[in-house]
């Protein structure tokens, strides 16, 4: 969708993580494919470090799932290492710092957890947030507890996190964040083209940016309309552009990531917006 890439690729090497070989050599041709026993590539490592990223980034810290949610970001990270290298030590610092509680061994309290997270799940089922930490407290609840049955797992398996209601994204969003590999970046990208912030504004089938500048942000200039095809919580778009995926859709929220390779190294961009 809107790709940013005026800031140099050594200005935001100082700040976001390298990814490398498993070697810890810098990633050069083809991707490493080795995962170092984690069972992902580093692209999948990245990729699903970015989910528990935002996971773990709107679950507060007295949530009843907080203590799942926080381990699987720590296995996230501990994958990415694994899987990539980390020859900065940046990950194994934001590993080592985030102190997650240690998960209960108790079934009891692994139930009560599962119960709690499916009472907020149940509120919202479009949350998707809310969707991944209910099934981050079953897969607990089953190590936890055991599933003899299958019962657990069939609830696991039921659960489509990524499904996402075409109607919730119609309507005007604007910018509030965006980040490049864990890095806030949007003031340096309004600023660098001189601009405010801007829009994003849904129909059924076609999505339209709008930039707002000049010194009262008042002044409109439409950027470009696209058509787009929503699938599951992938958003194609017909101009060729990288398509998106939707990380969370509630009705204030909406935020999607972009995945892309550039100069060899893999970036995941989060975008995040407020609905006007």
């Amino acid at each position: 969708m809107k790709s940013f890439k005026i800031v140099s690729i050594f200005i935001l090497s100082l700040f976001v993580f390298t990814i490398t070989s498993c070697d810890d050599e810098p990633l050069e041709g083809e991707f490493v494919t080795d995962d170092g026993g984690s069972g992902v590539t580093c692209v999948q490592a990245t990729q699903n470090l970015a989910t528990a990223s935002a996971t773990y980034g709107t679950t507060a810290a007295d949530d009843a799932s907080y203590s799942v949610v926080c381990n699987a970001y720590a296995v996230a990270l501990q994958n990415m290492i694994d899987a990539c290298g980390d020859d900065t030590g940046a990950i194994q610092t934001l590993l080592e710092s985030l102190g997650c509680p240690v998960i209960s061994d108790d079934c009891t309290t692994a139930q009560t957890a599962t119960t709690n997270a499916e009472t907020a799940y149940n509120a919202d089922t479009t949350n998707t947030t809310l969707c991944n930490a209910y099934k981050a407290a079953l897969q607990n609840e089953i190590a936890e507890c055991g599933d003899a049955d299958g019962s657990l797992q069939d609830m696991v398996d039921g659960l489509d996190c990524s499904a996402v209601n075409s109607a919730s994204l119609i309507g005007a969003w604007r910018i509030i964040s965006l980040t490049s590999n864990g890095v806030e970046e949007l003031q340096e990208e309004l600023d660098a083209v001189g601009i405010c912030y801007w829009h994003e504004v849904f129909t059924s089938t076609t999505v339209t940016d709008i930039e707002y500048s000049e010194a009262n942000c008042q002044t409109e200039n439409i950027i470009e309309t696209i058509d787009y095809i929503l699938s599951g919580s992938i958003i194609s778009f017909t101009n060729g552009d990288d398509p998106v995926e939707i990380l969370e859709l509630t009705d204030t929220t909406l935020r999607y990531q972009d995945t892309y390779i550039d100069a060899g190294t893999n970036y995941v961009d989060i975008y995040t917006y407020t609905r006007q």
